[in-house]
């Protein structure tokens, strides 16, 4: 939730400007261009990925830890791969931009760790709680009334 409330700062102050387009959710610039807004674009996905993640988090748990993690890497990489061909001031280095190279980290680091997770799941899954012995257990350790 952070980082859209950080990236809906980025879209106000135009921190990241990208090519001109007559796209309808193109922006126009201070002088007068419209232009792609790529902290607006990127603030729209990353909501969909909270959704995305809201959803998943209502779901009983089948994965293990890092899960959330991996996943979020594995796809932000490739939208962020993609936004950066819309940058109007970036280097490129071997045809792709730092962006685009770190993209492609993010999206093998992520599939690393949901591997990982998958391999751990089993072992983190939620216990089965026997309610009974629950409430035995809970009263044996309170204190006793003085």
């Amino acid at each position: 939730m952070g980082w859209i409330v950080g990236r809906a700062g980025c879209t106000v102050a135009f921190d990241h400007p990208g090519l001109e387009t007559d796209f309808f959710l193109g922006w126009r610039y201070r002088d007068g261009r419209v232009i792609h807004n790529l902290g607006f674009y990127e603030m729209l996905y990353l909501i969909a990925l909270a959704c995305l993640f809201k959803l998943l988090g209502r779901r009983p748990r089948q994965w293990g830890p890092g899960f959330f993690a991996g996943l979020l890497a594995m796809l932000y990489a490739p939208a962020r791969f993609g936004f950066d061909f819309l940058r109007t001031a970036d280097i490129d280095y071997l045809g792709l931009t730092p962006g685009q190279w770190a993209s492609i980290a993010a999206m093998l680091a992520g599939m690393w760790v949901i591997r990982l997770s998958s391999r751990h799941a089993r072992i983190y899954s939620p216990l089965q709680v026997d309610p009974v012995a629950d409430a035995r257990n809970r009263s044996a350790l309170a204190l006793p009334k003085v």
